[in-house]
């Protein structure tokens, strides 16, 4: 009898050994750890069972697209957990989810101290987090992941709208979003960021499902008022003997309290010229928000209205460096007064000789602005001086 009960006691102690050890010990959420080993290997208590986590159980999922950087989370789901120890998973976390970057708020589960996960990918699906918890009570309690992830890339797109030849616009604003985070992010709640720290709040998205995109609009169209402009560029430097055609560029100004409320984000700009209710392209360009300090000028396309020629007649070299001289016609075939300016951009040290009343000094060259009545054909010119370094 003796021997059957000392038996019986010594192949209990483990079990009361490793009870004791399953107190919980306070602590605060440590880093994840994503090489550490399978929860599932450990040992569970009586009673206890494994609880996945899925899209199904979240309760809240915003999201903040940044300007430059991975996309922020903030994923809150809704656990039913059992009294005594619990094993918890956390599936349908983005495949590019960053593990330095995940961490949880405590207050309503301080229980969760640690989250792990294997490392590998199987069938383009994130192996879920995993984490084991004692509470005292089940229950329905609240966890509040937050993390960040890349495969979120969107951009702003934009599109001007000329009416019918005038100074009036239509200036229309959009959003593109596209989801390459493995998961399906439709219901999602979104915050867009941009360079200038200024945020737009998209709000919910219906349906984002991975590998799609989603398009939609900012706000409704706005009418602007624009100042036109022709542009005609060319270099002054190095012999250049042949007469040259020069492309005229057909530019809009956008005043500076109009550019402040319009452009959240970088991104194209598509320049459209509306007549009579048919829309026609006239060139692309790019919108950068930085701009917004002043005025801002973008191309419009090509135009027809002024013809501009030039023609090198001097190009000498000095003792001191080289002489070189400029004659530019100019030509408005159409019915109406034109306007143009003419930019002449000169690269190195150099001083003008001729034509300095005419023309304004710049910090790429010189610059001048003509008007040109109906038919007016006219000859304008300069000459430089440009120095040997």
């Amino acid at each position: 009898m003796l021997r059957a009960l000392t038996i019986g006691l010594v192949l209990a102690a483990p079990v009361l050994a490793w009870a004791q050890t399953s107190t919980p010990r306070p602590a605060n959420p440590a880093p994840a750890q994503p090489s550490a080993s399978n929860i599932d290997a450990q040992p569970l208590l009586a009673g206890s069972e494994r609880l996945v986590s899925s899209a199904d159980e979240r309760i809240g999922l915003a999201i903040t697209l940044m300007a430059d950087g991975p996309a922020h989370f903030t994923d809150q789901r809704e656990l039913a957990l059992l009294s005594g120890r619990n094993s918890v998973a956390f599936a349908d976390l983005p495949t590019t989810l960053l593990p330095a970057t995940l961490y949880w708020q405590t207050a309503t589960l301080p229980e969760l101290r640690a989250l792990s996960a294997t490392p590998t990918v199987v069938n383009r699906q994130a192996a879920p987090w995993q984490a084991e918890l004692f509470v005292e009570s089940g229950g329905n309690r609240t966890a509040t992941l937050n993390y960040r992830a890349s495969g979120l890339n969107w951009q702003s797109s934009y599109e001007l709208r000329l009416i019918n030849g005038s100074d009036q616009a239509q200036w229309r604003e959009a959003l593109v979003i596209n989801n390459q985070t493995g998961i399906d992010l439709s219901g999602a709640q979104f915050t867009a960021t941009n360079a200038l720290g200024q945020t737009h709040r998209i709000g919910e998205i219906h349906s984002l499902r991975p590998g799609t995109r989603w398009r939609g609009m900012r706000g409704e169209a706005q009418s602007l008022t624009l100042t036109q402009q022709l542009v005609a560029q060319a270099s002054a430097n190095g012999p250049q003997p042949d007469r040259q055609q020069v492309p005229v560029q057909q530019r809009v100004l956008i005043n500076a309290e109009q550019a402040a409320v319009i452009g959240f984000s970088a991104g194209p700009v598509a320049v459209m010229s509306e007549r009579s209710g048919v829309a026609s392209p006239l060139g692309q360009t790019q919108w950068q928000p930085q701009q917004r300090s002043g005025a801002i000028e973008l191309d419009a396309g090509l135009s027809t209205a002024v013809e501009v020629e030039r023609l090198q007649v001097d190009y000498r070299h000095l003792a001191d460096g080289i002489e070189n001289a400029w004659q530019i016609k100019l030509h408005n075939p159409t019915d109406s007064e034109q306007t143009i300016r003419l930019e002449e951009h000169i690269e190195g040290a150099w001083q003008i000789e001729a034509g300095e009343a005419d023309w304004q000094r710049t910090a790429t060259g010189l610059q001048r602005r003509i008007s040109l009545a109906a038919g007016e054909r006219r000859e304008v010119g300069y000459r430089i001086r440009q120095l040997t370094p």
